[in-house]
């Protein structure tokens, strides 16, 4: 029973922090890599544009046939990580293919802002479907993105041109790559694995007190008997 509600509740865990703030691709659910930003009012009266953004191409992962149906095996990503140099809080950005072609829906419509990533600086993660069903070769990715930025006081930026390429080609169909479900799954067991040995800590202190609770009534018992026989 113990463990049929630990599982429940450590997938319920899960649902909750994907649903918090997903991106969804046929087949999967993945956190999204940036944050919606409003549309900052630009200032007309400026005379000069500021530097450009400094941001360079971190990864591309290409999608790739797990064969576990409805993973996100079949997801591309594209990371873009910012100059550590070059972050400002209240900075929002654009992104637009000016030559080229990728993916439609890879580039967000609109501002957006950048997240922090997994190696502790920030950027941005965009994600598309890399691999619909039934297919084995990945399209190349052969663009030049327009990059624009715009402060907290609508002051925009010089353009920053950045090259995405990579050749596609037939898409692999081992788990070498990174599984996401395989990922799930070990998040599960970990927080499986705390519930246990928190539930079992609190047991044992119990145990403990239980016992020591038994000594203490023990002892008076003794101390009363040896003050009635003496």
């Amino acid at each position: 029973m113990f463990v049929r509600r630990a599982a429940f509740g450590a997938s319920l865990c899960l649902l909750l922090v994907v649903a918090a703030q997903a991106q969804e691709i046929p087949g999967c659910i993945l956190p999204v890599g940036y944050d919606r930003a409003q549309p900052p009012r630009i200032n007309t009266s400026q005379t000069a544009l500021l530097p450009g953004p400094r941001l360079r191409l971190e990864s591309i992962r290409r999608g790739f046939d797990d064969g576990v149906p409805r993973s996100c095996s079949n997801a591309g990503v594209l990371t873009l990580r910012l100059d550590p140099r070059d972050v400002a809080p209240t900075d929002v950005y654009s992104f637009e293919v000016a030559t080229g072609r990728l993916p439609a829906d890879l580039l967000p419509e609109g501002y957006v802002e950048p997240i922090e990533l997994p190696s502790g600086d920030f950027g941005f993660r965009f994600l598309w479907l890399d691999l619909p069903a039934g297919s084995r070769e990945l399209a190349p990715l052969v663009a030049v993105v327009r990059i624009n930025r715009v402060s907290f006081s609508g002051n925009r930026s010089e353009a920053m041109l950045l090259d995405v390429l990579d050749p596609g080609g037939t898409a692999a169909t081992t788990a070498r790559n990174w599984n996401s479900s395989l990922l799930w799954a070990v998040v599960a067991g970990i927080l499986l694995v705390l519930v246990w040995l928190r539930t079992t800590g609190k047991t044992r202190r119990r145990m403990r007190r239980k016992n020591d609770l038994e000594e203490i009534q023990a002892r008076l018992r003794e101390l009363a008997n040896d003050k009635k026989r003496s």
